[in-house]
């Protein structure tokens, strides 16, 4: 588990593909300065972690460590089971189905 914010912000830059420097230069800051925050001896501004944050990073999991790493990955992940939407397709099917006397074996 990370658990510093100076170990988030160096795992969460990897994750996205960005080097030191490049992340420096979306910041504004020189390398060593961000590499000062990702070794945990000056504490980093909103704006530098903003970098990370539009890049696909959640600023909670950033700041403290909980959930996802990923913004979208929640959300993602409850698109997987749309209730609403499977019966409503279900609903279709069945539609369909009354409409068209069909049937279906186990395999369909």
């Amino acid at each position: 588990m990370i658990t510093g914010l100076s170990e988030r912000m160096r795992q969460a830059r990897k994750h996205i593909g960005l080097s030191a420097s490049e992340a420096a230069d979306l910041a504004g800051l020189t390398r060593k300065s961000w590499e000062r925050y990702e070794l945990d001896k000056n504490e980093p501004k909103a704006s530098s972690l903003a970098v990370l944050v539009d890049k696909g990073i959640d600023a909670g999991w950033l700041l403290t460590g909980r959930g996802s790493m990923l913004k979208n990955e929640v959300r993602d992940q409850a698109r997987v089971l749309d209730t609403d939407l499977i019966r409503m397709i279900l609903k279709e099917i069945e539609s369909y189905r009354a409409q068209n006397n069909r049937t279906w074996g186990i395999s369909e």
